[in-house]
């Protein structure tokens, strides 16, 4: 028995509490559990209850051991003087204090505590692999769009917090996050150090040549360099050496990484596509913002990098010919993770109601994507519909499954119920 599961059982009342009494035999009902408290103080407060018909209000406080609540020093603690009711798992030792306390150990259905003893024991894809198919779909499509509008919540703070460490600088701010987002995830990090260390308003004098641009990102990166055995390897080196001159780059290199992924997903690729776009569309955020729909907008996002890549994936390694365009997963990829999440922060911020209905409409009207997580899943019977339950379940895989936060899950809390009745 954990607290954690024990606020859990006492916050939805899965007990027997027919006949419920205090250790010391007193009749007591239940009128209202109290609110769960998450910070300083006592775990449920403005619980109300019936001691042997007389009402009282006040907060609750939940120990697995009664012994706990000296172990814990509540006794010498002001936040505890307006307890009420002590309820325990189990009774080990008696109080110094005249707190009513409630054992619940022999009134939790054991079918409960096995389920979730199961739970944690389980290495499958995730803990309640051979229980979920229980769970209605009324629960689970509401339940993803919160975990939706949770995950953009998440994504637009942070935007805000890097807008705000940049004095307002909405151009600069977006121009890191859309380098972080070509980076897949193996390279995110690298990518968004790049483009830290290059401010677009540099990038932005040379947008008329893809050339220079490759120059800067790749001489960045560490991927060009004096002894490179290809001929516009070297050539992007050398203007790398004039243009890193010229704007005063820091002599740093961000390291890129090729392991484990397509040739496609190469940074070589994802950075020569950034570099494509910038060139394509210089004024690049302004034209962003001012998309009238996802149908423009994935037309604006999709570039060819330039000619030398039609034939290689890394420098001096020709390959057979393949036209380097973004493609639809990149593009949905960037739209759902950077773009949306960053619009809707910068709309906020101006209180456009209009634009933000409009943004909220994108992953509805948007296709799932494919991945191990949603594969995961969709072996589970829960297939998305859309890519906001797509992203749904991503949001549900890392900050619930992967953490066992089952008692926090919706689903979860329905199948502990289930096993309960």
């Amino acid at each position: 028995m954990t607290e954690k599961l024990l606020q859990y059982i006492w916050q939805y009342q899965i007990f027997n509490s027919i006949g419920l009494t205090t250790i010391d035999q007193q009749k007591i009902t239940i009128l209202y559990p109290g609110s769960w408290n998450a910070h300083q103080g006592p775990d449920f407060m403005m619980s109300r209850i019936l001691i042997n018909d007389r009402e009282w209000i006040g907060n609750t406080e939940l120990h697995v051991k009664t012994s706990d609540w000296l172990l814990h020093q509540h006794d010498k603690d002001s936040n505890y003087k307006n307890v009420v009711l002590h309820v325990v798992w189990r009774h080990d030792k008696d109080q110094p204090n005249a707190i009513p306390i409630v054992e619940l150990e022999p009134r939790v259905p054991v079918m409960l505590l096995d389920r979730y003893q199961e739970w944690s024991l389980n290495k499958s894809f995730i803990s309640c692999a051979g229980s979920i198919q229980i769970v209605d779909q009324k629960i689970i499509q509401p339940y993803l769009s919160w975990l939706l509008s949770q995950r953009i919540h998440q994504k637009c703070k942070s935007v805000q917090d890097l807008v705000d460490s940049l004095a307002g600088d909405w151009e600069e701010a977006f121009w890191r996050q859309l380098a972080r987002g070509f980076g897949h995830k193996v390279n995110a990090d690298s990518f968004e150090r790049i483009a830290q260390s290059v401010p677009f308003k540099q990038l932005y004098r040379h947008a008329q040549s893809v050339f220079q641009l490759e120059a800067i990102l790749f001489g960045q990166a560490g991927l060009v360099y004096a002894s490179i055995p290809d001929e516009y390897g070297k050539a992007l080196y050398e203007e790398f050496q004039f243009l890193r001159n010229k704007f005063r780059l820091k002599k740093s290199v961000f390291p890129v990484y090729f392991l484990r992924m397509r040739p496609i997903n190469f940074p070589t690729i994802r950075l020569a596509q950034l570099a494509a776009l910038i060139h394509q569309v210089p004024d690049l955020f302004r034209c962003i913002r001012e998309c009238p729909d996802l149908t423009e907008l994935k037309k604006l996002l999709r570039v060819k990098a330039a000619g030398y890549w039609e034939d290689h994936y890394r420098f001096g390694e020709p390959s057979i010919r393949l036209d380097k365009t973004t493609a639809d997963g990149l593009i949905n990829k960037l739209i759902i993770n950077t773009i949306l999440p960053f619009l809707r922060a910068y709309h906020t911020k101006r209180g456009d109601t209009g634009k933000i209905e409009l943004l909220d409409r994108w992953p509805s009207e948007m296709k799932s994507e494919y991945n191990s997580i949603v594969s995961g899943f969709t072996s589970l019977g829960i297939q998305p519909r859309n890519m906001g339950e797509s992203q749904g379940l991503l949001e549900l895989k890392s900050a619930y499954c992967d953490q066992l936060k089952c008692l926090d899950c919706a689903m979860g809390r329905f199948i502990l119920r289930r096993s309960s009745s």
